[in-house]
């Protein structure tokens, strides 16, 4: 059984638990501009106090609020206020059926342009863009490392094939030279050779099983099923051969563009970019706090009619006031805004070395894509021909020219090429997965 590169990615993004748990950052967001949009929620309030001394009652006081924020700042007011008893507040004093009032309260320095409600919508949004690519991140790590498991898996898996083929032709030799050991034509010494290097090949072949069998088990990490255990693969699992036309060659053009666009598509970069816009953010709103408080609001005034559902209201009847404060020395504010302001370079520094990072990993892993594909070219190469070499010395000891010594330099030889070739090709699988990780967008159906 034979299980696909794309279908052993498709389960671990559908499965794993850290892919899992990339998806939770959706929720969080979500969440947290739930949490931010509730500051312009509506609120109501209600405050009842009453006073009974000596059988009098000196006070009934009822003041009932509702409170509507809107987003550009100002406030609208509604609320209902009762009084009653024989020592109310001259302040205090309102119609026996009670008063109604209706306004608004609008921000005039601090808070016209911003305030923490506003603030709070717009970092929660841009909590939830950086969200975006911090699972970008998170799955691209993740695709990574799963990618590079599964070629060691491919590698030492076809390596078990190169070694156990190296068996059958060590025991069919074996065979053959007993076979002509019987009629007299090669000496016993020769099946003793032949069955040493039987032996030989048997423990390379039990090491390279053994290899594969526990490079099975780290790729078991990366399955997981939908109850959320871990799968472990059968012994007739094996992984599928990845046919290297499905790696397309990259041009130095290519790479060139590539490598211009770090800044403006990695998902790390971006990651800096809405850290700096939230601190500007941040820093609008607390230079926005060196204004001073000052608001102003306004109140109609209207109490109920007996027998009318709606409350009648006068512009000869408000209520309107003004509200100011002010900071001399500002020092609260000021220091608030410096720590901003270093955050926001720190910021900037992180991000260049960042881009340079990333520009040396991209050009890095480049340079290891060709040198690699050149490898791998002169591997296939060489095997070809030390193929062509021992079918030669095949005839030569057919022809009885040659030895049991010779045909077994010549398999040995024809065996560690293969191995080496396999070695150099899961190398070059691994530098194109690390090449597309380096651009922030490792794609997991591609091998």
């Amino acid at each position: 059984m034979k299980l696909s590169f794309n279908d052993y990615m498709g389960m671990v993004v559908r499965f794993h638990p850290v892919a899992r748990q990339a998806t939770l950052l959706n929720d969080q967001s979500r969440y947290n501009l739930m949490m931010a949009r509730g500051n312009f929620d509506p609120t109501l309030g209600a405050d009842f106090s009453n006073k009974f001394y000596s059988g009098t009652q000196y006070y009934a006081l009822l003041n009932t609020l509702a409170t509507v924020p809107i987003w550009f700042g100002p406030e609208i007011k509604m609320g209902f206020d009762q009084s009653q008893g024989a020592y109310v507040n001259a302040m205090d004093q309102m119609p026996a059926s009670g008063l109604l009032y209706a306004g608004i309260k609008v921000p005039l320095a601090q808070g016209l342009l911003i305030d923490h409600r506003r603030a709070a919508v717009m970092q929660a949004r841009i909590f939830e863009r950086a969200n975006e690519q911090q699972q970008q991140l998170i799955l691209n790590e993740l695709f990574y490392e799963a990618s590079r498991c599964y070629y060691d898996w491919m590698l030492y898996d076809q390596n078990v094939l190169v070694y156990r083929n190296g068996v059958d032709l060590a025991r069919q030799r074996l065979n053959f030279v007993r076979s002509l050991h019987a009629v007299g034509e090669r000496p016993g010494v020769d099946t003793l050779e032949a069955f040493i290097q039987l032996q030989s090949r048997q423990m390379l072949l039990n090491e390279a099983e053994l290899v594969s069998k526990n490079q099975k088990l780290v790729l078991s990490v990366f399955l997981w099923g939908e109850d959320m255990r871990p799968m472990d693969l059968r012994d007739d699992v094996h992984p599928d051969r990845i046919d290297l036309s499905l790696i397309k060659s990259v041009s130095p053009a290519e790479d060139q563009r590539g490598m211009d666009t770090l800044s403006t598509s990695h998902p790390a970069m971006l990651l800096y970019n809405y850290k700096l816009q939230d601190l500007e953010i941040e820093r609008r709103y607390k230079t926005d706090k060196l204004k001073p408080k000052l608001s102003a609001q306004y109140n109609f005034l209207g109490y109920p009619v007996s027998g009318n559902d709606f409350p009648v209201f006068s512009t000869e009847n408000y209520k309107w006031g003004l509200q100011f404060s002010f900071p001399v020395f500002l020092r609260q504010e000021r220091g608030a805004i410096g720590l901003t302001k270093v955050k926001i370079q720190q910021a900037q520094l992180d991000r260049d070395l960042k881009s340079m990072e990333l520009q040396v990993k991209w050009r890095s892993a480049y340079n290891e894509l060709l040198f690699l594909r050149e490898q791998m070219q002169m591997a296939e190469s060489n095997l070809v021909n030390y193929r062509r070499l021992l079918d030669a010395e095949r005839m030569k000891f057919v022809q009885g020219e040659s030895s049991l010594f010779m045909i077994n330099a010549r398999e040995v030889m024809v065996i560690e090429t293969e191995v080496k070739f396999n070695e150099i090709r899961a190398k070059y699988f691994k530098s194109y997965a690390a090449y597309r990780f380096a651009s922030g967008f490792a794609n997991r159906m591609n091998p």
